[in-house]
């Protein structure tokens, strides 16, 4: 399964090949989301992320990690559907550092040990399947109601 380089607002974006052998985008919109202040933002904000990666992977790794042995993955599918699925094995500083720095590592920590114990609570909100601005708004109107609630 091949992972998109990055969602955009009508879905996965993949920037060379999609597949089906043929490009995903003509040459002059692959141009612009290239060269444009859109793409200079986002290859900032991916620079910062690997810089930052060995440090956040440690601070996850003392805090975060319950179960070493095992994690969840997640993808995109070509049809902007999302497959998820647990992975056994080794949950390490390695692992985490490709997740915090590559697009394509994309996992999720269990919040619960073998023994039935944890650290931490966290509320996922975020969808990943439909059309990704209605997603998105719809994402962002429950953020609103939870914390208005609490």
């Amino acid at each position: 399964m091949k992972t998109p380089d990055y969602l955009g607002d009508d879905g996965p974006i993949y920037k060379s090949n999609n597949g089906t052998g043929s490009p995903a985008f003509p040459e002059t919109e692959m141009q612009e989301m290239t060269y444009g202040p859109q793409a200079l933002a986002f290859q900032a904000e991916q620079a910062a992320w690997k810089r930052r990666a060995p440090d956040l992977a440690a601070w996850v790794m003392k805090t975060m990690v319950v179960r070493s042995n095992a994690y969840g993955k997640y993808a995109i599918d070509r049809q902007g559907h999302s497959k998820k699925w647990k992975e056994d094995g080794q949950v390490d500083q390695r692992l985490l550092e490709r997740h915090f720095s590559e697009d394509s590592a994309q996992i999720g920590l269990y919040t619960t040990d073998v023994d039935d114990r944890c650290r931490w609570l966290a509320i996922d909100v975020d969808r990943h399947d439909g059309h990704t601005s209605k997603v998105r708004d719809d994402n962002r109107r429950y953020v609103f109601h939870v914390y208005k609630r609490l």
